[in-house]
């Protein structure tokens, strides 16, 4: 994902490592996925071969960078940092046993 922030908006979008993000975030309907440079579908990795088109069920929404956003504007931020703040003594205590083992 893409991130850019100012003091008035943040804007999100997709990558080349991600190019289906939207389509896991919104959702799709039911479509046809068709072949096109070559003679059938296949997943060759599981052995899977489909044929010239598929008919795809769609997906539903997992609209993680709304929940993401709900979370950090609902505390969650604030949460966090304060439980970094309260348990940091503990985790560098146990980075220091590690390194002196």
């Amino acid at each position: 994902m893409v991130f850019e922030v100012t003091a008035s908006e943040v804007k999100v979008g997709n990558t080349l490592k991600a190019k289906y993000a939207k389509y896991v975030h919104g959702g799709t309907k039911a479509h046809v996925i068709k072949s096109k440079n070559k003679k059938a579908l296949a997943n060759k990795k599981a052995g899977l071969f489909f044929g010239k088109k598929v008919k795809h069920p769609g997906i539903k929404a997992n609209p993680y960078l709304l929940n993401a956003w709900n979370i950090y504007k609902n505390g969650g931020l604030k949460r966090a940092s304060d439980e970094l703040a309260q348990n940091v003594d503990k985790e560098i205590v146990k980075d220091i046993k590690v390194i002196f083992k």
